[in-house]
Order: structure tokens, then C-alpha cells, then sequence
């Protein structure tokens, strides 16, 4: 079973690590398959309804209520069994011995329950700890090749991850065990497993979505538009209140800038100007432009370089309008926050700022030992948090209305500005990410994601990232993308 259990968690990460398409997309449903087949194998074995187990008990007090009246009075029948068996000898009724077998099959039972109910409880454990170990790698790629804060650290925090997904999987298996003692039937036991399933992974949603057994499905439209009906009929929504946000988009030109890889902020103002005058030169003056930058573009306080902006804005024509990440200071605090700036004619017109940050990333908690927060800080400071009022929501472009977002916001804070409303079909969320941190299988996880809740929760999304040479949107009542210059 400890083979089942480690090929069953090399399946449930293969699709996404390999990047496998076609068939390749299902090895997260055959792995959990192969999940259930060893805990109904395991669980075979014990008693599958309480109806053998009740009369059996009931035989047994009959027997013991008649002979040994002081083994009942003060003990229970469980203390009356294991005596029975301990002494080896056999209850008897009028001087004939009753039949040992019978005692022996309830101790047995009471025994097997707590012994089996462990052993999930282990094959659980032990299923999270192989799936983690494997999925986990790029977190421990991430922490010892990019943070640079030491083999040790890495396998520490790597270790803690693994440690907290397996005794939520042990739980988990634990309650699915439990239940199948209620389901004697395969097809009973297939819907138990899958009901508790959908609600491990739902509830894990809210914590690490990345386990999400349907990501790899992602990849392919006719699953997403599966996925937004179900959205829509659970929202009770018809289709002629999706929203249909590509039709404005098409009177736009929607281009990326990339980073540039230069160190030092003289030489990539210069770099981000050539990058800028550039895409300007391959515009259609006619129609108005948005250009897009991802998150850390430009990792330095932008608000403290005013000449920046105008050596930028002086090669975007006025209908170029343009959003960047970058960092903003408070001059009075010295506080640094992430955020997006909008430059439009040689000026900042307005900026938001990054309300989730990551811990350890981004942000210090006061708890954590002096030790992790120089290991992760040794060459930067925390970004400080969001406070009321600083910064804008979202930009109205009168054609449509657009909502920033950066990396975390969207995949952990779970906070969807924009949201499902008739009124405002013409929102989307344009979602500022730097993947340059992850590898490049993490990165297609991060665009699965994506699709799947743009799918789910009819949000049209603009994707703009590091990996990515083109702005790719996902247009959830059509589940296409479309790559712009």
C-alpha cells in the first residue's frame, strides 16, 4: 500500500511539473482513483455496517449478563472481553463452556475498528507527506536559489509546509474511513469519497489553491466553459448578463513592456525608455493604447524620481496611457509600499497600492525570530502595510473600468474587486505579477488559476507578468485568450 500511496502522489503533481497535456491533464483524478482504491482496500477488512458488530456485542452481554454477573457489575463490556481473552478461558453457562470464538470475534472487533481507524490515519499522513514533498519543491527552489537564505532555512520552512499538508490529509482520510463503516456499497463508498474530497480541497481554497486537482484541465476551453456554467447556474445567472468586455477591448491597443534585466536604476530608466519609445514606434496612432508593465518593473520609489516620469512621458503620445509596477514612499513615514502607477503626458496620475503582502517576501511578522528576519531582509526592507485612503481602487477608461491587482491579491487574499454585478459588464481586473521568482512549471500552475476563476467567477482578466512577452487575456464567457502585441 505505501507503493500505491507514492505513485498515486507522483501522478497527483506529474501533469503540472512535466507540463503534460491531453491525457497527461487527468493524473491528478487518477491519483485520487488510486487514493480510493487504497482506502477501500484498507478499510475492506473491518466491519462495514454496525449490524454483525451489535449482534455479536448482544450475544456476548446474554452470556455474561447469566454467568458473570461481577464481571457487568462496575465494568464494561469491552473491561469483560479483554479479560476473558486475557485469561484464555472460555465463559461458561451450566457448566458447559459457551463458545470462545464468539468473544473472541467481538474483541476482535472492538480492537480492529481502533487499529484500522490508526492505519488511516498513517495512510493519510503518509499520502500528504509524499504529495507535498514532491509539490513543495518549488518552494524550496524558490527559498534556497532566489531568497539565498541558506540550505538549512530552506529545508526548515520546506519541512513545515510538508508537515502542516500532512496532518491536514491525515484528517481528512481519517473522516473518509470513518464514513465508509456507514457504506457498504462501492458506488456509496465512490460518492462518500468524492463529497469529502470536494470539501478538503474547497476548504484548502481558502489557504493554498495550488492543490486544486483541476488545474491541470485548465488548459483546455471546453473545460472553462464547463466551468462557467456551472458559475453561472450556481450564481443564477443568465447570458445575457455576462459580461463582454473583449468587444471594447478591440478599439484598444493593449501592449507589454518587459523588464529589463539591467541592475541599478540609471541604467534601466535607460533601458525602460528604449523598451517605451520602441512600442510607440509600432502603434497605430488612431486608436488609444494602454500600456502594461508587471509588478516590480521598476523597483524603486517612483514618487522620489519626478524627472523619471517626464524623461518616460516625453516619448508617449497623449493617448497612450500607461501602468507599471513600481514602489511608492511616504515622504513623511519613510514607509515603502508596492503599487501600480498610471503615467499619462509626462505625469503620475494616480497610483494603487498593494493591500496583501507575502510573509517573509514581503513583510516581517513581529513574532518571527530576529534570525529569519535577517535572513530574509539582509538586503531589503518590508514593504509597509496598505493604509485607508492611500491610493486609488480602480481606473475608469469610460470605455471600460479596470482593477488592479498584484500577485498575491489575486491568489491568496480572495478579495475579487469586480465582481459578478449586471451593472458593471465592463469591469475586468488586470493582474500584475512577477513569476521571474518560480519555475516554469509553477508558472503555468499560476495561469491555470487564472482561467479557472476567471471561468468561475465571470471576471475578464488581463494578464500581465514577467515570463510572458505578450499580454494575455481571458475572457471568461469565452474562455479564449488573445495575445496582444
Amino acid at each position: 500500500m505505501v507503493f500505491a500511496l507514492l505513485i498515486s502522489a507522483v501522478l497527483f503533481n506529474l501533469s503540472w511539473h512535466l507540463e503534460l497535456t491531453g491525457v497527461g491533464c487527468f493524473c491528478p483524478i487518477l491519483s485520487l482513483g488510486l487514493l480510493f482504491w487504497v482506502l477501500h482496500v484498507a478499510t475492506s477488512e473491518c466491519i462495514s455496517t454496525d449490524t454483525g458488530f451489535s449482534s455479536t456485542v448482544g450475544m456476548i452481554s446474554d452470556v455474561t449478563t447469566t454467568c458473570h454477573p461481577e464481571f457487568i457489575s462496575g465494568s464494561t463490556l469491552n473491561d469483560v472481553i479483554l479479560k476473558q481473552v486475557q485469561d484464555d478461558k472460555p465463559f461458561v453457562q451450566d457448566d458447559k463452556p459457551a463458545p470462545l470464538a464468539t468473544s473472541n470475534l467481538a474483541a476482535n472487533n472492538l480492537l480492529a475498528f481502533n487499529s484500522k481507524l490508526f492505519s488511516c490515519l498513517s495512510l493519510g499522513a503518509l499520502w500528504g507527506f509524499f504529495t507535498a514533498g514532491i509539490h513543495f519543491s518549488w518552494l524550496f527552489s524558490t527559498l534556497f536559489n532566489k531568497f539565498c537564505i541558506g540550505f538549512g532555512l530552506s529545508l526548515f520552512l520546506y519541512s513545515i509546509a510538508i508537515l502542516i499538508f500532512s496532518l491536514s490529509t491525515a484528517v481528512w482520510v481519517s473522516i473518509q474511513c470513518y464514513l465508509f463503516r456507514f457504506c457498504s456499497g462501492l458506488l456509496s463508498r465512490i460518492f462518500c469519497f468524492g463529497l469529502i474530497t470536494l470539501t478538503f480541497f474547497y476548504l484548502w481554497e481558502w489557504v493554498y489553491p495550488f492543490f486544486n486537482p483541476l488545474l491541470p484541465l485548465a488548459r483546455y476551453n471546453q473545460f472553462l466553459k464547463l466551468v462557467f456554467l456551472v458559475g453561472c447556474i450556481l450564481r443564477g445567472q443568465t447570458k445575457e448578463e455576462c459580461r463582454n468586455v473583449s468587444t471594447v477591448l478591440r478599439n484598444w491597443q493593449v501592449v507589454q513592456i518587459k523588464p529589463c534585466k539591467q541592475k541599478g536604476a540609471n541604467d534601466l530608466i535607460q533601458s525602460a525608455f528604449h523598451c517605451l519609445n520602441a512600442a510607440v514606434e509600432k502603434i497605430d496612432y488612431t486608436k488609444k493604447t494602454l500600456f502594461l508593465a508587471p509588478e516590480t518593473f521598476f523597483p524603486y520609489s517612483l514618487n522620489k524620481m519626478p524627472d523619471v516620469t517626464k524623461f518616460w512621458g516625453a516619448t508617449l503620445p497623449c493617448n497612450v496611457y500607461f501602468l507599471f509596477g513600481s514602489q511608492y514612499e511616504d515622504i513623511k513615514t519613510g514607509k515603502i509600499y508596492q503599487c501600480v502607477y498610471l503615467l499619462n503626458q509626462c505625469r503620475v496620475i494616480n497610483f494603487y497600492v498593494k493591500k496583501h503582502r507575502v510573509i517573509f517576501a514581503e513583510r516581517s511578522p513581529h513574532w518571527i525570530p530576529n534570525y529569519f528576519k535577517k535572513a530574509f531582509f539582509s538586503k531589503s526592507v518590508p514593504f509597509s502595510k496598505w493604509r485607508t485612503n492611500l491610493g486609488i481602487e480602480s481606473v475608469d477608461f469610460n470605455d471600460f473600468k479596470i482593477w488592479p491587482q498584484m500577485c498575491s491579491e489575486f491568489f491568496l487574499d480572495y478579495k475579487i474587486k469586480g465582481q459578478h454585478n449586471p451593472a458593471l459588464k465592463n469591469n475586468l481586473i488586470c493582474l500584475f505579477i512577477n513569476d521571474s521568482w518560480f519555475e516554469k512549471a509553477f508558472q503555468q500552475l499560476l495561469r491555470n488559476y487564472t482561467k479557472l476563476k476567471s471561468a468561475y467567477h465571470d471576471i475578464d482578466i488581463l494578464y500581465v507578468s514577467h515570463s510572458s512577452n505578450n499580454v494575455e487575456f481571458y475572457a471568461a464567457n469565452s474562455s479564449s485568450i488573445s495575445c496582444c502585441i
